[in-house]
């Protein structure tokens, strides 16, 4: 690539390690090799790197987070996996809670929902629900089933119910998962596993990214 900059520096007069960009290039999926021939004389080798970036494939790595933020998936936008949801268009105080003017409701016993995301790097995670349910005494873990890479999820506890001024989409901000996570891809599974129209009426699914890239351990 007609790079020719070594040299010494003043405390090192060898070693003088530089990162030299061979190429930039689109490659599809499947195999590749690099040929490294020596027609000359060889500099100093410690590695060959492959830095990738996944972007625009989201039928295989799914929305791509690059940095800290929120990611939004609309619930009226999903398309389920299995089973089935009804399209809603709350009125008055409620639509401007919504992230969109709509939800979903009257979910069908084993609906199934995916969201695929890839984190361009490591970062902590939060994965949040806005959801609406009219019952004050309402369990959540027993009729909606959350998945994190096939781990099993346990949200936080929340009391649903209705108010004075809003009978009936009392929206909550429900925290699902908050961890850390690798670099790559993942996907968030949600199964309504109780009886039909009993999983809440959803508004959203959040990822919010944060310390993208940071120097903390990142465990699933």
């Amino acid at each position: 690539n007609g790079y020719n900059t070594f040299g010494s520096t003043a405390d090192n007069t060898y070693y003088n390690w530089k990162d030299v960009a061979l190429t930039t290039t689109v490659l599809t999926s499947g195999f590749h090799m690099l040929t490294f021939t020596v027609t000359g004389s060889a500099i100093n080798l410690d590695a060959f790197k492959f830095v990738t970036t996944y972007y625009d494939d989201v039928d295989s790595y799914g929305t791509q987070i690059t940095e800290d933020g929120t990611t939004i998936f609309e619930a009226e936008n999903l398309t389920p996996a299995a089973g089935s949801f009804k399209v809603e268009s709350p009125t008055g105080d409620a639509a401007s809670l919504t992230s969109g003017g709509k939800s979903t409701g009257n979910y069908a016993s084993g609906t199934v929902l995916n969201m695929v995301f890839s984190l361009k790097e490591k970062a902590n995670v939060d994965i949040i629900g806005v959801m609406a349910k009219y019952e004050d005494t309402y369990s959540l873990r027993d009729n909606v089933k959350f998945e994190l890479d096939g781990a099993t999820l346990t949200p936080d506890a929340v009391t649903f119910g209705h108010t004075d001024t809003n009978l009936y989409w009392n929206w909550k901000n429900v925290t699902i998962a908050s961890q850390s996570l690798t670099s790559g891809k993942h996907t968030f599974m949600v199964t309504a596993i109780g009886a039909d129209n009993t999983m809440p009426n959803v508004d959203c699914f959040k990822i919010v990214t944060k310390g993208m890239g940071a120097s903390f351990i990142a465990t699933n």
